[in-house]
This record gives structure tokens, C-alpha cells and sequence, in this order.
């Protein structure tokens, strides 16, 4: 029994190391300053952003697919080159209708989850830009009226001076980021992040300010005092700051030297170990961006969209081995559109349509298009673009109307053709 017990121990220990390493992100880790959050949450922001664009594109990409070969169907006056280019139409209308359905699923989070991060970006540079800079000092003036101390707690009498500090405009963090920044691998990792690194909500506040106090013209050696401070406040008139031989003056005023530094913030609840992300605390309350709200942001961001890769690129060898074409490619040889689910029977009749080539889908059936120009016209200007071009084209529609209508003319005539009337029998009307 102590033997099972030690050993069941042994294996906790070791699940709980591995449970440490697999929550452990250097990069993550390395991004310890202000700067580094900013360039961290922009990174992240412009990834979110890209991987809508790049998914839009993508999806506009496979649409053109399903345009090019719904117009080489229609155009088409081989029975085996239509029954070819519906099959590829068909099967690119799918994957296209499968990008659609995640780009729609997946695009709204993504934009509002970057908005969030560029809220929290802009934050973090306000914070940067409202930390004081040098001091400045002007108008020293008594005041006749008596104030509070704000140590002592009782009534005085005394000066007041205006200072005043440096705003910091410029933005310095680009320099101090330096070529490679932590940031900017940690960011690259995004998806697989457990938590990260963030300025906790009660480090947005005023920075501290050291004032300093020290002994302004003669009051006594064991303040080290001078003997002259046109600058000091120590007699109860106005008359007094040219002249004033004895007082105490401001003779610092500096924020504190150390910035607060990020914290770490896990990406789900229970500090990581909920399988559900961090939810805010009504964000849209709250004037500043949490650090809760900005892990729920990240985590719920953390999903890929899902684009199947263009048809034309795939070879036909490995295309007719995909389950959805051999099933319309029986859907459309087939009279019940079956075929028992028998897996070989699809793969061959797909692969007696298609062929087993190791060609592109773009080689084999795409390039032909470009020698194949409809005869229609634009006003007065006959069409000079192949069936590739087509489908990028405006004239699209008109090129896919006058191949159909053409197709239903032939047919028209054809089955004319096969009619018999017999004499004394009124004509078909």
C-alpha cells in the first residue's frame, strides 16, 4: 500500500511540474516595462486585425474560384468538360461556404477584441505622457490668508510658489524597445498564451512626487542655512521675498525614479486552472481598461479562421481522394444519386471524370480557359477576355448570360430536330 501511495504521489508531483512548465511564456515573462505592454498590446491588436483582412481576402479568393468555374460550365461544349467544371464549381462553392460560415463566426470578436486592445494601448501612453518631467518654478507670493498644514494639521500663515513639469510628448519607446523585444515574440505566440503580463488597475494613479524642503536664507546653523534667498518666504509680508533673511524654501520637487512595472494577469479564471476566460467587471462602466478585460479580450481572440486552401492549388491526385467531390461527382452521374456509400466506387468515378493526374487543378483545367474567349458583344465591342479573366471581370454577368442562353438555344434546336410531324397533325404550339 505505501509503495502505490508513493508512487501516486510521485506521479502527482510530476503532472504538477509539468503543469508549471506548460504555464510558464518566457517571452511573456520578458515583458516587464511599460513600453514593452504597449508594443505588446499593439502587436496583438494588429494581429487580431490581420487575421480578418487576411480571411476577407482569402474568402474573396475562393468566391472567384466558384465564379471561374460556374462560367466555364456554362460555356463549355464538351459534356465531359461541363460535367468536369460543375463538379469543381460545386466543390468550391463549399469550401467557400465554409470560410463565410467562420469568418462570420469569428470577425466580430476579433475587431472587438482589437478595439480593446488599442483602448488599453492608448491608456498606457497616457499614463507614459502624464508622468512628470523637470520642474519649473514661478510666482512666489505670500498669502495673506491662513492654510492648513498639510503635515500639521493647523492654521498658518505663509507663501505659495507655482510649479510646474515638463509634459512628455515625445514617444520614446520605440528606442528603448530595442531590434528584437521580448514583446514581439510574445505577441507571435498569442494563441497559446495562459496569461500576461499587464499594469495592475491600481497602478493608473498620479505619480508619487518627492518634495523637498531646505533652509532658505538665516535660520540657524543646524539647518545649514544662508545668510541671503531672495527665492525664501520667512517674514509675513509681501515686502519680505526680495529681502528675506530667514525662511524655508521648496528645493526639490521630482516624481518617483521607477515606473510601475506589468503584472502578471492569467487569461482564464481561477488563475488559470477555469477552462473559462476571465469575465470583466462591467467594462463598460469602468473608464479604464482592466486588466481583466483586457485577458478576457486576448483569450476570447485566441482562435484561428478557418480558410480550406484554393481549389486550383490542390493536385488532382489528391482531390478525387476528398469525401465531398466523389460525393457530388455520384450525385451527379448516378440516376438516384448514390452509391451505397461504397468508398471505392466513389473515388472511381470521380477519378473517371477528373483523372488521377499529379497536375494542379489550376494546370489541368483552369489554363485551358485563357484560350477560350465567348463571342459576345459590349455595345458595339466584341469580348477580348478569356474565361479566367472573366471572373474578376464586370462583364461577368453578361459572359455567364450569353454562354447560358447559348446552351439553351442548342438545346432548343436539338430537340427540335428530333420532332416528327406527321401529316394531318397540328404542329406543337
Amino acid at each position: 500500500m505505501s509503495n502505490r501511495i508513493d508512487r501516486s504521489a510521485y506521479m502527482a508531483i510530476l503532472l504538477l511540474i509539468e503543469l508549471a512548465a506548460a504555464e510558464t511564456h518566457s517571452n511573456v515573462d520578458g515583458v516587464d516595462t511599460l513600453c514593452l505592454e504597449i508594443d505588446f498590446v499593439e502587436r496583438v491588436a494588429a494581429d487580431f486585425e490581420q487575421r480578418v483582412k487576411d480571411a476577407e481576402n482569402k474568402l474573396s479568393t475562393l468566391e472567384t474560384e466558384v465564379k471561374t468555374f460556374e462560367l466555364a460550365a456554362a460555356c463549355a461544349t464538351a459534356d465531359e468538360d461541363v460535367l468536369q467544371f460543375h463538379a469543381l464549381s460545386a466543390v468550391a462553392k463549399k469550401r467557400a461556404r465554409t470560410a463565410r460560415h467562420d469568418l462570420d463566426a469569428k470577425k466580430n470578436q476579433l475587431r472587438d477584441s482589437a478595439n480593446v486592445l488599442r483602448r488599453r494601448a492608448a491608456q498606457l501612453k497616457a499614463f507614459e505622457a502624464m508622468w512628470s518631467g523637470n520642474a519649473t518654478y514661478s510666482g512666489a507670493t505670500f498669502e495673506s490668508a491662513t492654510y492648513t498644514s498639510a503635515t500639521k494639521g493647523t492654521a498658518h500663515k505663509g507663501c505659495s510658489i507655482n510649479v510646474a513639469t515638463e509634459q512628455q510628448t515625445q514617444n520614446t519607446c520605440q528606442s528603448q524597445l530595442g531590434a528584437t523585444p521580448k514583446s514581439g515574440a510574445a505577441a507571435a505566440e498569442i494563441d497559446s498564451l495562459t496569461y500576461i503580463h499587464a499594469l495592475a488597475d491600481t497602478k493608473f494613479k498620479a505619480p508619487e512626487i518627492k518634495v523637498g524642503i531646505a533652509a532658505e536664507g538665516n535660520v540657524g546653523t543646524s539647518l545649514a542655512g544662508k545668510t541671503t534667498d531672495n527665492q525664501a518666504c520667512g517674514q509675513i509680508s509681501a515686502q519680505s521675498l526680495k529681502t528675506a533673511t530667514t525662511g524655508l524654501g521648496l528645493a526639490a520637487y521630482t516624481p518617483a525614479d521607477d515606473k510601475p512595472t506589468p503584472e502578471k494577469q492569467f487569461l482564464k479564471k481561477a488563475g488559470g486552472t477555469d477552462n473559462q476566460c476571465e469575465e470583466p467587471d462591467k467594462p463598460n462602466n469602468k473608464l479604464l481598461v482592466t486588466t481583466k478585460h483586457l485577458a478576457n479580450a486576448i483569450c476570447k481572440a485566441q482562435k484561428k479562421i478557418a480558410t480550406p486552401g484554393l481549389l486550383s492549388a490542390a493536385q488532382v491526385s489528391d482531390l478525387i481522394a476528398e469525401t465531398d467531390l466523389q460525393d457530388i461527382i455520384i450525385a451527379m452521374l448516378s440516376a438516384t444519386g448514390t452509391s451505397d456509400d461504397k468508398t471505392k466506387d466513389k473515388k472511381e468515378a470521380t477519378k473517371s471524370l477528373l483523372g488521377d493526374d499529379k497536375k494542379t487543378v489550376e494546370d489541368k483545367f483552369i489554363k485551358k480557359l485563357e484560350q477560350n474567349k465567348p463571342g459576345f458583344k459590349v455595345g458595339t465591342t466584341a469580348n477580348s477576355k478569356n474565361l479566367k479573366d472573366l471572373a474578376t471581370d464586370q462583364d461577368f454577368s453578361l459572359a455567364l448570360a450569353f454562354c447560358k442562353g447559348s446552351e439553351s438555344q442548342a438545346a432548343i434546336k436539338a430537340q427540335a430536330a428530333k420532332t416528327t410531324i406527321h401529316e394531318y397533325q397540328e404542329e406543337p404550339r
